[in-house]
């Protein structure tokens, strides 16, 4: 079971998931990406910054990681997930921002609340049109055991054919940019033999950062960028600027 609520600056989803009697914990998997409709809402927040973009990106950057993530989380950017409990809902975990390209699949694990009915409630929240949900479901199967293998780096190579390995076999400060539209990184691995008895599923582990890349002229318009200091306010610009475009096209 499923329903929506559309608040003025934020999207809420309500899932209601059959329980079985004995569950302890669960798996909530989903599919979904960022929208489009988040870059240009962050695109134009930015452009307010005028020529002093950059020196806010630096500052921005040097606020350390749990500032930062505060801020991102308080402004609804990563899909945040809560848990009905006792009549009250209570904050798990959240999604991390995954990009409007491509669709990702994701998977949270969940303590479950002790209950006397049959059903999970779950709330997703996020910023206002910052989220494209494919699909959602729930897993309450026990762990299976499994067997990693860490499969070595065998090549990786640039888009010219340079040997870019050191940059990326160990987790440091030796970085590979990717400064222009087009570098790549071409990798190989030494993938562990096939087993009759298994069966074999590869995950990408990767580290890294991107930074945004951005031209802006003119004066900074403080007094809107201030109001980015309060939790919650760029889902509502983000409404803001859809009831601009919708009053445009009803214009024409």
């Amino acid at each position: 079971e499923m329903t929506t609520d559309t608040k003025q600056g934020s999207d809420t989803v309500f899932l209601r998931f059959d329980r079985p009697r004995n569950a302890k914990k669960a798996k909530l998997v989903i599919r979904a990406k960022n929208s489009l409709w988040l870059d240009h809402t962050v695109d134009k927040a930015c452009a307010r910054f005028g020529s002093k973009y950059e020196d806010w990106y630096q500052d921005f950057g040097a606020l350390g990681s749990k500032r930062m993530n505060q801020w991102v989380l308080g402004q609804g950017l990563p899909l945040s997930v809560s848990v009905l409990k006792n009549g009250k809902w209570r904050f798990v975990d959240y999604f991390p921002i995954v990009g409007p390209v491509a669709q990702k699949d994701l998977v949270m694990a969940i303590d479950l609340p002790e209950t006397q009915n049959g059903t999970l409630d779950l709330k997703l929240e996020c910023g206002a049109l910052f989220w494209e949900i494919d699909y959602v479901g729930i897993d309450y199967s026990e762990p299976q055991s499994v067997q990693i293998n860490s499969a070595a780096l065998a090549s990786a190579t640039d888009q010219n054919g340079n040997d870019i390995r050191a940059a990326l076999s160990c987790d440091d400060d030796n970085y590979y940019t990717m400064p222009q539209t087009g570098d790549q990184a071409v990798l190989a691995f030494t993938a562990p033999a096939s087993r009759l008895d298994c069966t074999r599923s590869f995950i990408l582990h990767s580290k890294g950062y991107y930074r945004m890349l951005k031209d802006y002229s003119g004066q900074p318009d403080l007094a809107f960028l201030r109001q980015f200091s309060r939790p919650g306010r760029l889902g509502l610009y983000s409404r803001e600027l859809l009831r601009e475009e919708c009053q445009k096209i009803a214009r024409q």
